[in-house]
């Protein structure tokens, strides 16, 4: 799409300040595109994000990944763990550096690139270049300090990917008339290095999308990196699986959030034991004539960076790992003439991208055993909407349409200073929790083939 002025101009996020570009947008989204994510439950856009807001959020990211590889012992170290699909996870991206985040608009990103109108997007990125090559001429010896991470909530919280999000979902039209806000869920930056596992065919566990399954949500799904779909480390999308017959089907095989009871899980003992399905990554092994049913209808775009999916809740998908003969082209290109790397092994293969999780204010917190951060700060907070937990016990999931809430931007800080390190350390406690009764459940399993072993075995002497 072509950004229009309205949005190009506006002064600030406020419902006040964006309602030209929230009308303008709403001319932008065509009755066709309206119609593919009502039926389809996906639709990819290009041009919602200006050239400042993509170079801004590539800083972020990079930023982010320096600060991980730096954390796992340096680039000759660094690779994600075995059984973990991605080299850093990053939630709540959008609650990072405060102190750089000052009024209704992100002061500590550049200046908003407003030769749209009159240039095409390679001249703007070409006097954009130039000024930065400009301006490093003058600063050459002042030291330069790491990139903000305020691009992370300008994104999902300033720019345009909430106002189409409101738009696709119909919200304040038809039958969500009767909504009046769109929140953030949750947010996470996410790094895809050349680790072979993935997560198979799926919807968003609570971890990641923390509203009941009553509630309805569409994910911004942003691409920080130019990602073709031939080499991998990009996204797949089973196309309409959100309203296929055999949806049900997918979400008994893996035991989906649609599968749990009503109020939850009463303890972490409850949900290892009568968890229902065979594991949220595990539909191939489960349920292999509906996993085919998705490769079939699998969509995977062809991305440049700036990009956005949006793609409804319930719409299964998954990652799609590196190829393995470009992992292994990628190396040889490092290997020296003496049979071993020249100077150090190479940096993996990354491909980075911003998903975005939001959902009407009416949204419901999840009930029961878990480890939302909102619920683990105050228990009440379960199974009350999202507008009421961000008015009564601070911005944990912040309003992003019609506009931003000033009061709530200004509680971040208060909520991230006192509150987050605290629900840290409880979400510990839980995880650890957990990891016992894993240990516990994998032992009983353990003896139980031992005991059926021995039991054959005694058959056996016996015939």
């Amino acid at each position: 799409v072509a950004l229009p002025q309205e949005c190009i101009a506006m002064s600030s996020a406020l419902p006040e300040d964006n309602e030209a570009c929230r009308k303008a947008l709403a001319r932008v989204i065509t009755p066709a595109m309206r119609s593919a994510y009502k039926h389809e439950g996906v639709v990819a856009i290009r041009g919602l994000l200006t050239p400042t807001e993509i170079e801004s959020l590539d800083a972020s990211a990079e930023e982010l990944l320096h600060q991980e590889t730096e954390r796992k012992g340096g680039v000759t170290k660094a690779r994600s763990r075995k059984g973990n699909q991605f080299y850093t996870d990053k939630s709540g991206a959008l609650f990072l550096d405060l102190d750089r985040d000052e009024g209704n608009n992100d002061d500590s990103l550049p200046p908003v690139q407003t030769c749209g109108a009159e240039k095409g997007e390679g001249e703007c990125l070409a006097s954009s270049a130039q000024e930065s090559e400009d301006d490093n001429d003058d600063a050459e010896d002042v030291p330069s300090k790491p990139a903000s991470m305020a691009a992370f909530r300008h994104v999902a919280l300033k720019s345009t990917v909430p106002l189409v999000a409101a738009e696709l979902m119909g919200l304040g039209q038809g039958k969500a008339k009767g909504e009046t806000s769109l929140r953030v869920i949750r947010d996470i930056y996410l790094a895809k290095d050349e680790g072979e596992y993935v997560c198979g065919w799926h919807v968003d566990d609570h971890g990641f999308w923390p509203a009941q399954a009553s509630s309805p949500g569409i994910n911004a799904w942003i691409s920080i990196d130019d990602v073709p779909p031939g080499p991998g480390g990009t996204f797949a999308l089973a196309v309409g699986s959100h309203a296929a017959d055999w949806k049900d089907d997918a979400h008994s095989a893996i035991g989906s959030v649609v599968t749990y009871p009503k109020d939850g899980f009463k303890d972490a003992r409850d949900m290892v034991k009568n968890r229902p399905g065979a594991g949220t990554c595990n539909l191939e092994t489960a349920a292999p004539e509906t996993y085919e049913k998705m490769e079939m209808s699998k969509r995977i775009y062809d991305l440049r960076k700036g990009d956005v999916i949006f793609h409804e809740r319930w719409l299964f998908h998954r990652t799609v790992p590196f190829d393995r003969e470009v992992v292994h082209n990628h190396k040889l290109r490092y290997w020296g003439y003496k049979g071993g790397y020249e100077k150090e092994p190479p940096p993996p293969l990354m491909k980075r991208r911003y998903s975005v999780r939001y959902g009407p204010g009416s949204s419901v917190v999840i009930k029961g055993w878990g480890t939302e951060p909102s619920v683990l700060w105050n228990e009440a907070n379960a199974g009350t909407t999202a507008d009421d937990v961000s008015q009564a016990d601070g911005p944990w999931y912040p309003q992003c349409w019609p506009g931003i809430d000033p009061n709530e931007i200004e509680s971040m800080k208060e909520l991230v200073e006192t509150r987050f390190p605290i629900t840290e350390e409880r979400k510990k406690e839980r995880l650890n929790e957990m990891k016992s009764f894993l240990r516990e459940q994998k032992e009983a399993e353990r003896a139980q083939r031992t005991a059926a072993a021995a039991a054959a075995r005694s058959r056996l002497s016996t015939d």
